[in-house]
């Protein structure tokens, strides 16, 4: 296995990374490791991806001066 290098890396919510992994064709196979990913996100997000958005920008509207972007 080749090794991984990390070029970003970004918080994302459960319904973004289930739209990021979904094949894009029903030819697209995904790796057992991204297959499991998918399972995962959509068994346990409540949320999809505009929704988890909408949230975040009400979650910053309202400034607590403490709360950092890892705690959104």
């Amino acid at each position: 296995m080749p090794e991984l290098k990390i070029i970003k890396s970004r918080i994302m919510g459960l319904g973004e990374i289930a739209e990021t992994i979904k094949p894009k064709t029903k030819k697209d196979e995904l790796e057992p490791i991204q297959q499991k990913a998918m399972d995962h996100s959509i068994k346990f997000s409540k949320l999809n991806k505009s929704q988890e958005l909408k949230l975040i920008e009400e979650l910053r509207a309202l400034e607590v001066p403490r709360m950092t972007e890892e705690h959104i």
